[in-house]
């Protein structure tokens, strides 16, 4: 029961999106006992471990069951080092180089010539991810109201039902219209299915691989998310502020951010030339 209600408040009450919901049904399957010991919270690891969950996705079901454990405690206030409930120590995750498009990928993009309606669609969500670093589910929730030519600005709709409103470039304001003139159904959202429906990740995740092998792009790992990951690391390279890139990528503190863009070996170098004290 003890699970159930924890749904049930964070639904209601704490008004999570059914996603949210999900994950969490999902992580506490794994833990399967509504009052673990620090014996039992071992043995959920093992087993995720055993099945052959990475540790990055066991850390993510592992937020899910402390934020299960916190709750369980009664405790009227957010999580701290004053809390006295169990906690779950967090597994070490490799460090790996993000995978990225290079710029000559995106000018790619840019440059392709779209055939049927559903190539432009294609087009127009590779690059709004690409020129605003949003995620794939917020842009395939964008509505034409959300899109403000006059101003360059979207009005995204992010996780935890969290909106934010981010710039956008001219030159992604040429391919929104042109998207928008050439479209022969009607929907409020952007990128719609032709009975109106919103396009599935799958979907943009099939159609961006084909897309690689034609225009003879190589493939990164997690190929949707990489064009986030391209603009974080772009951001970077350009300038902007670690403060900056977070507002945009929608992050609710800057330590995800310094996480997230990791500097790609390339950069340190550069970096070392400059202050290398053997190359003064």
């Amino acid at each position: 029961m003890s699970f159930q209600k924890f749904l049930q408040e964070r639904r209601y009450i704490s008004n999570v999106t059914d996603r949210t919901i999900e994950w969490h049904e999902q992580s506490l399957k794994w833990l399967g006992i509504e009052n673990p010991t620090a014996e039992d919270l071992k043995v959920c690891v093992i087993r995720m471990r055993q099945a052959g969950l990475k540790a990055s996705s066991v850390n993510n079901r592992l937020r899910s069951i402390q934020a299960y454990l916190h709750w369980s405690s009664c405790a009227e206030s957010k999580c701290n080092a004053g809390c006295t409930h169990l906690r779950v120590p967090h597994l070490q995750e490799e460090r790996r180089t993000l995978p990225t498009f290079s710029a000559d990928d995106i000018k790619k993009f840019c440059k392709w010539k779209p055939r049927t309606i559903y190539e432009h669609r294609l087009q127009v969500v590779v690059l709004t991810m690409a020129d605003t670093g949003i995620r794939v589910s917020e842009a395939l929730g964008l509505k034409w109201s959300d899109v403000n030519y006059n101003d360059l600005l979207l009005t995204v709709h992010g996780k935890g039902r969290l909106d934010r409103t981010i710039p956008f470039s001219v030159e992604l304001r040429r391919f929104f219209v042109r998207y928008e003139q050439r479209l022969q159904f009607k929907s409020d959202l952007v990128f719609a299915t032709r009975d109106g429906q919103p396009v599935e990740r799958r979907t943009v995740n099939r159609d961006l691989h084909r897309l690689c092998r034609d225009l003879d792009i190589e493939e990164p790992a997690r190929i949707v998310h990489a064009l986030r990951h391209s603009f974080a690391i772009g951001s970077l390279r350009a300038g902007a502020s670690t403060m900056h890139v977070m507002r945009m990528l929608g992050h609710s503190n800057v330590s995800q951010t310094q996480k997230y863009c990791n500097l790609v070996v390339a950069d340190l170098q550069a970096v070392h030339r400059k202050v290398s004290l053997l190359a003064a």
